[in-house]
């Protein structure tokens, strides 16, 4: 999430160690500060991701989101 009063202006996600396509992000995509989708007008102030881990073996998945001052 973004700091008050900040946007999310770009973001992403991935997972550490898996070199597998058992193991993969399905969504990488802002959000609103209650977790919704931004519609048109909307600020997205914070960044969520979806992904599936196959591999049996435990894995990290990081979230990054980018954050800016209007």
């Amino acid at each position: 999430s973004c700091l008050p009063g900040e946007v999310a202006v770009g973001g992403g996600a991935g997972i550490t160690f898996a070199f597998t396509q058992d193991a993969a992000i399905f969504t990488s995509e802002p959000r609103e500060a209650d977790g919704s989708d931004p519609e048109d007008g909307d600020v997205p102030t914070k960044w969520a991701a979806v992904g599936v881990n196959g591999t049996g073996v435990p894995q990290l998945m990081n979230v990054h989101v980018l954050c800016a001052s209007p």
